[in-house]
């Protein structure tokens, strides 16, 4: 997703934990943050909802789930937008660019 979102003209970072994507939200003032529903050392809720207490908390946060029904099965009340993977290169360019994420919420 690094590599699309380089494509599209976008600087990137890459966490593969939740201990890891917060401390580069702390450090660094994000636009968007794409974030897994599911990490190994805890939920995208907590996640997020650790994201929003600091600097990067008006950054537009994005779930992503391979589950089926995750968004009304999981915590989504933080994020402003949520896909079931996989997502298309229209959907993903679209995370990017939208300047009102209301008008696509998590569905």
């Amino acid at each position: 997703m690094a590599l699309i979102a380089q494509g599209f003209g976008h600087q990137t970072s890459c966490a593969y934990d939740g201990k890891t994507g917060v401390m580069f939200a702390s450090q660094t003032i994000f636009d968007v943050i794409v974030l897994d529903m599911t990490l190994p050392d805890a939920t995208g809720g907590q996640i997020c909802n650790d994201i929003r207490h600091g600097p990067s908390h008006q950054a537009r946060i994005v779930a992503l789930s391979g589950q089926f029904g995750f968004e009304t099965k999981l915590d989504v009340s933080g994020f402003d937008m949520c896909f079931r993977k996989p997502i298309g290169i229209d959907e993903f360019e679209r995370i990017f660019s939208m300047e009102n994420p209301e008008s696509l919420p998590c569905r």
